[in-house]
C-alpha cells in the first residue's frame, strides 16, 4: 500500500533521504581519500553510515508504511552498532593499552551522573559511589554498551517472529501483545548503553589526546539520532492511543503514526548530515597527511590556476614562493598513493569487533571480585551487607583473641 499521508509527503521524504545520503557518502569519501589514522577513521565511517541507513529506511517506510515492521528492526540494529563504534573511536583517541589504564588513571575516580548518583539507584544496581578509573572501570562501561549491540538484534528477531504471527502490533498499553514488551526491554537496554557511553566520555573528555576532537558535538549527534528515533516512536504511539491520530480512508491510525514518525526522521537526517560534516570532519586527517595542501586549501586554493594568498598562510609557509608551495602540494598528492582500497577493506572487516566482543564476554583475567572498583562486591564494607559482614568478622576475631588477651 502506497502512503497517502499528505500531498507531497512521499516526494519530500525521498528528496530528503537522497540529500542526506549524498552528503554522508561525500564525507565518507573524503575520509577514505585522506586515510591517515585507521583506528580513528574506521569507527567514524561506520558511524556516518547511520545517516544513509536511516534515510533510506524512513523513505521506504513513508512510501510503503506496511514495510515498516520489516525494515525498521534492521535499522535499529545498526543504531546499537553505532553506539559501540563511538566507544571504539574514544578508545582509539585515548591511545592507551588496556593493561596501562590502571597506571595512567591511578588514584583518580569518576562520580556517577544523575540519576545514578542517587543512593537508591546505586544500591539498586550495586554501584560504588565513585569508582576508580582503572581497567575494570572501562571494562564494565564497555560491557554496558556491548550488551545493547547484542540484545537489540535478539529483540529485532523476536519482533519479526511476533509480526509474522500477528502477535506484535498493539497499543503502548496492550500488554498481551509484543509491542509494549519489546519497547520496554529496548528502553532498558538502550538506557544502560547510553549511560555507559556518556560515563566513558565524562571520565576521559579532559585528557590531552581528546582536546580539539569536539567529542561533545559527536556525542550529541549520536544521541540526537537515538533520541529522535526512539522517543518520537513513543510520542506518536501515545498520540495514536489517545485518538489524536485517527484512521484515514486508506490508512489505519497506527500505520499513519508510523508514517508520520518516519517522514519527520527523513527531514531530521538532512539536518544531522550537515552537522556531521562539521563534527566528523576529515580536515584534521588531511592536515596530518598533506600539511602543505591543507594549508593552501584553507586559503581557498584549489589548484595551480589559483593564486596563493600568502598573508593567510602559517608563518613557516609565508617565505616560500607560490611555485614551491604548489610543487610541495603536488608531491604530497603523489606520495598519498592509492589507499582507498585498503580503507574500504578496513571498514568492512569486522573481525576487530568480534574480537573485542569476545574479550569483554570472557571472564576478566587476573581480576578478583575485591579488585572490581565499579561493582560493589559481596562482603565489601562500602555496602550495608558488606559492613555487617565486616562487623561480624571483627567480633569473631575479638572473641577468639579474648583468652590470649586475658592471659
Amino acid at each position: 500500500m502506497v502512503s497517502d499521508l499528505f500531498t507531497g509527503a512521499n516526494v519530500i521524504s525521498a528528496t530528503a533521504a537522497s540529500i542526506a545520503t549524498l552528503l554522508s557518502l561525500h564525507l565518507m569519501y573524503k575520509h577514505i581519500k585522506y586515510w591517515q589514522n585507521k583506528e580513528q577513521q574506521t569507527p567514524i565511517i561506520r558511524i556516518l553510515w547511520m545517516i544513509p541507513i536511516y534515510g533510506v529506511d524512513c523513505a521506504i517506510s513513508t512510501w510503503w508504511p506496511d514495510a515498516t515492521k520489516y525494515v525498521d528492526p534492521m535499522r535499529d540494529c545498526y543504531e546499537a552498532f553505532v553506539l559501540y563504534s563511538f566507544v571504539a573511536y574514544l578508545k582509539a583517541c585515548l591511545n592507551t593499552e588496556r593493561s596501562e589504564l590502571s597506571s595512567r588513571f591511578e588514584g583518580r575516580t569518576a562520580h556517577h551522573l544523575f540519576p545514578f548518583n542517587l543512593c537508591l539507584f546505586r544500591k539498586m544496581f550495586c554501584l560504588k559511589d565513585e569508582p576508580k578509573l582503572d581497567r575494570m572501570f572501562f571494562r564494565r562501561t564497555e560491557q554496558g554498551v556491548i550488551q545493547y549491540m547484542l540484545i537489540k538484534p535478539l529483540l529485532a528477531g523476536i519482533q519479526l517472529v511476533l509480526t509474522l504471527n500477528d502477535r506484535y502490533e498493539g497499543g503502548l498499553f496492550d500488554y498481551d501483545r509484543g509491542y509494549s514488551w519489546v519497547l520496554l526491554f529496548t528502553n532498558l537496554s538502550q538506557t544502560c548503553a547510553l549511560y555507559c557511553l556518556i560515563y566513558i566520555h565524562h571520565a576521559i573528555h579532559a585528557e590531552p589526546e581528546m582536546q580539539g576532537k569536539n567529542l561533545l558535538g559527536k556525542l550529541l549527534c549520536i544521541k540526537a539520532v537515538v533520541f529522535f528515533a526512539f522517543w518520537q516512536s513513543c510520542f506518536f504511539a501515545v498520540l495514536e492511543h489517545f485518538s489524536v491520530i485517527t484512521d484515514s480512508d486508506t490508512m489505519t491510525a497506527d500505520v499513519r503514526a508510523v508514517a508520520l514518525e518516519d517522514f519527520i526522521l527523513c527531514v531530521e537526517m538532512v539536518i544531522i548530515a550537515f552537522v556531521h560534516r562539521k563534527v566528523f570532519s576529515h580536515l584534521e586527517y588531511r592536515a596530518v597527511l598533506e600539511p602543505v595542501n591543507h594549508a593552501l586549501k584553507q586559503t581557498g586554493w584549489r589548484g595551480p590556476e589559483d593564486d596563493v594568498d600568502h598573508s593567510t598562510l602559517d608563518t613557516h609557509y609565508q617565505n616560500m614562493t607560490e611555485a614551491e608551495l604548489e610543487a610541495m602540494a603536488a608531491a604530497e598528492k603523489e606520495n598519498r598513493g592509492s589507499t582507498k582500497a585498503a580503507a574500504v577493506v578496513n571498514i568492512l572487516n569486522i573481525t576487530d569487533v568480534a574480537a573485542d566482543v569476545k574479550q569483554h564476554l570472557m571472564p576478566s583475567q587476573g581480576m578478583t571480585p575485591e579488585q572490581d572498583h565499579f561493582i560493589t562486591p559481596k562482603g565489601d564494607p562500602s555496602s550495608e551487607e558488606g559492613a555487617s559482614s565486616e562487623v561480624k568478622n571483627t567480633a569473631t576475631a575479638l572473641e577468639q583473641a579474648a583468652p590470649h588477651l586475658k592471659g
